[in-house]
Protein backbone atom coordinates (compact mmCIF):
# COMPACT_ATOMS: atom_id res chain seq x y z
CA UNK A 1 0.00 0.00 0.00
CA UNK A 2 1.35 3.20 -0.88
CA UNK A 3 0.62 6.44 1.54
CA UNK A 4 0.94 9.90 -0.84
CA UNK A 5 1.36 13.06 0.47
CA UNK A 6 -2.21 13.65 0.15
CA UNK A 7 -3.47 11.17 2.28
CA UNK A 8 -0.58 12.34 4.83
CA UNK A 9 -2.58 15.89 4.12
CA UNK A 10 -5.72 14.92 5.47
CA UNK A 11 -4.71 13.74 8.90
CA UNK A 12 -4.88 17.79 9.94
CA UNK A 13 -8.14 18.13 7.62
CA UNK A 14 -9.64 15.00 10.01
CA UNK A 15 -8.25 16.62 13.38
CA UNK A 16 -9.97 20.02 12.50
CA UNK A 17 -12.91 18.40 11.49
CA UNK A 18 -13.47 16.41 14.55
CA UNK A 19 -12.29 19.79 17.16
CA UNK A 20 -15.29 21.28 15.62
CA UNK A 21 -17.69 18.15 15.72
CA UNK A 22 -16.70 17.66 19.68
CA UNK A 23 -18.36 21.07 19.96
CA UNK A 24 -21.51 19.64 18.94
CA UNK A 25 -21.21 16.15 20.57
CA UNK A 26 -19.52 14.25 22.54
CA UNK A 27 -16.00 13.99 23.20
CA UNK A 28 -16.61 9.82 23.42
CA UNK A 29 -17.96 9.86 19.74
CA UNK A 30 -14.87 11.61 18.90
CA UNK A 31 -12.60 8.60 17.31
CA UNK A 32 -15.93 7.21 15.40
CA UNK A 33 -16.28 10.61 13.57
CA UNK A 34 -12.63 11.07 13.02
CA UNK A 35 -12.48 7.07 11.25
CA UNK A 36 -15.77 8.26 9.19
CA UNK A 37 -14.07 11.62 8.19
CA UNK A 38 -10.94 9.86 7.01
CA UNK A 39 -12.45 6.97 4.89
CA UNK A 40 -14.96 9.91 3.38
CA UNK A 41 -12.07 12.00 3.07
CA UNK A 42 -10.16 9.21 1.07
CA UNK A 43 -12.63 8.77 -1.49
CA UNK A 44 -11.58 12.37 -2.92
CA UNK A 45 -7.91 10.97 -3.74
CA UNK A 46 -7.55 8.58 -6.66
CA UNK A 47 -6.84 4.99 -5.53
CA UNK A 48 -6.27 1.72 -7.68
CA UNK A 49 -8.87 -0.11 -5.72
CA UNK A 50 -11.73 0.78 -3.13
CA UNK A 51 -10.65 -1.79 -0.95
CA UNK A 52 -7.21 0.63 -0.57
CA UNK A 53 -8.99 3.67 -0.56
CA UNK A 54 -11.15 2.38 2.69
CA UNK A 55 -7.75 1.04 4.12
CA UNK A 56 -6.02 4.59 3.90
CA UNK A 57 -9.08 5.86 4.87
CA UNK A 58 -9.10 4.29 8.06
CA UNK A 59 -5.40 4.85 8.57
CA UNK A 60 -6.12 8.56 8.54
CA UNK A 61 -8.81 8.88 10.73
CA UNK A 62 -6.96 6.42 13.40
CA UNK A 63 -4.13 8.63 13.06
CA UNK A 64 -6.02 11.43 13.27
CA UNK A 65 -7.79 10.37 16.16
CA UNK A 66 -4.53 9.28 18.00
CA UNK A 67 -5.44 6.01 18.07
Amino acid sequence: MEISQVNLGLVPLVMGLTAVAKLYVESRWAPLIALALGVGGAFLVPASSVSLTVLSGIVVGLTASGL
